[in-house]
This record gives structure tokens, C-alpha cells and sequence, in this order.
């Protein structure tokens, strides 16, 4: 399992919804992507960063892995705060993204059971973050310009110095 390109096509649609009678091989694909978020120590995933068309993206947290199939957003505060976010699609891009301070939503898991829950602040913002790439959204396109430029001149600093570091420690 791997991150696809951020400019690949699949980011920027909406995806399938997912065939509850495939439950079986969402677990193995839901397994998977709570590995990957695991190794590379992030909130979540969504099913499109890797290349799958499905409405499907995990959250771990220290104490839970969760799964959401077929999520959707029941209501939403009209009160939004800033949230600071990075993006395994975007590496060392980080964001300040306004979020609503909290949500009710629901999604299938993966016993095909609905579920209900209400999330506020950092929750409610990686939730969304998530929700936002089955969606065709990228975090990207909710900052400002100048704050997108300010923050991509950043990252391509620290990818450029991440890759100096390397270069210096193979020899």
C-alpha cells in the first residue's frame, strides 16, 4: 500500500460508496490502511490517498482504530476554529484549516452495524479531514493562496533539507 501522486485524478472526485456485501474484503483493505497510518505515525487515511474508489477512510487515535464506510455529516456547528494539519498526500505541508467546532455524523462499520457519534475540535477536524478526500477536497483547497504559498515555499524547505540529511548520512 502506498500514497498515490497528490495531482492523480482519483483525489479530486467523489468516491464510490462502499457494497456492504463485501464487508470481508473492506477488513483486509481497512487492516491494511490502519497499518500503513501506524507506521507512518498519522491521524487517518482515506481510501483514495492509496488509489482505492471507495467512500472509506480510518482514524487511530491511542486508544481506538476506527473505521468509516459510507460516512456522512448529519450536522454541523457554524462555529469554526483553526485547525493545524498535515496530509500524507502532501508531505511536510502543514496548514492551518478552518474547521466546525464540532459534528454530528455517521458511517457503517465494519460489522455493517450504522453507527452515530458526535466529535468536537481535533477530532471533528481529522474526521473531516477525511471525509473531505472521499469527497474529491483536498485540505489545500480550504487555505488561503497566500497561506497555501507561504506554506508550500516551508515544505519544499524541509523536503530539500530532509533530502540533504539523507544524502550526508548514506556516505
Amino acid at each position: 500500500m502506498k500514497i498515490i501522486p497528490n495531482t492523480s485524478t482519483l483525489l479530486r472526485k467523489t468516491c464510490e460508496p462502499v457494497d456492504l456485501s463485501k464487508l470481508d474484503e473492506i477488513k483486509l483493505i481497512a487492516a491494511e490502511m490502519h497499518k500503513f497510518v501506524r507506521d507512518h505515525n498519522a491521524i487517518g487515511l482515506a481510501a483514495p490517498q492509496v488509489g482505492i474508489d471507495l467512500q472509506l477512510f480510518v482514524l487511530n487515535s491511542i486508544e481506538h482504530e476506527i473505521t468509516c464506510i459510507n460516512p456522512e455529516i448529519l450536522m454541523s456547528s457554524s462555529d469554526t476554529a483553526p485547525s493545524h494539519e498535515g496530509c500524507l498526500s502532501f508531505p511536510k505541508l502543514f496548514l492551518k484549516v478552518a474547521r466546525p467546532t464540532w459534528i454530528n455524523v455517521g458511517w457503517t462499520n465494519l460489522e455493517g452495524v450504522k453507527e452515530q457519534h458526535a466529535l468536537e475540535n481535533e477530532a471533528a477536524a481529522a474526521w473531516l479531514h477525511e471525509y473531505d478526500h472521499i469527497n474529491g477536497i483536498l485540505f489545500t483547497d480550504r487555505a488561503g493562496p497566500v497561506s497555501l504559498m507561504m506554506a508550500k515555499k516551508k515544505a519544499a524547505k524541509l523536503i530539500k533539507l530532509t533530502s540533504k540529511q539523507k544524502t550526508v548520512l548514506s556516505i
